[in-house]
């Protein structure tokens, strides 16, 4: 069981999520990769930017884990296959984002 939820109606403009934006040697560059870079720095930019100084030792890792963690899965080949063979792991990344995004968006 590697797929436990999977969105197959959202595809604005005949573009699945997961369609490969740029592709070289294994690595894809999604549309949903660069929507999620673009999500976590507009939620910093727009409300206050938060610094190194705002966050304690363990936030500041949460949101470094998120932003590499996001990183590592696209351009990473055995990365990727891991998360995508790996549905806890996948599950992980899920509530990591949510945490990093709640960091910088709100503390």
């Amino acid at each position: 069981m590697t797929k436990t939820f999977e969105i197959a109606m959202l595809q604005p403009y005949d573009y699945g999520l997961n369609a490969a934006l740029w592709t070289a040697e294994g690595v894809d560059i999604t549309l949903a990769f660069v929507a999620g870079m673009v999500i976590v720095v507009t939620a910093w930019v727009t409300n206050g930017q938060v610094t190194r100084e705002d966050l304690t030792d363990i936030e500041t890792v949460i949101v470094l884990l998120m932003v590499i963690m996001n990183i590592l899965t696209v351009l990473v080949p055995p990365v990727a296959t891991a998360v995508a063979a790996y549905w806890m792991l996948g599950y992980f990344l899920v509530f990591l984002n949510g945490a990093g995004f709640y960091l910088i968006a709100y503390k």
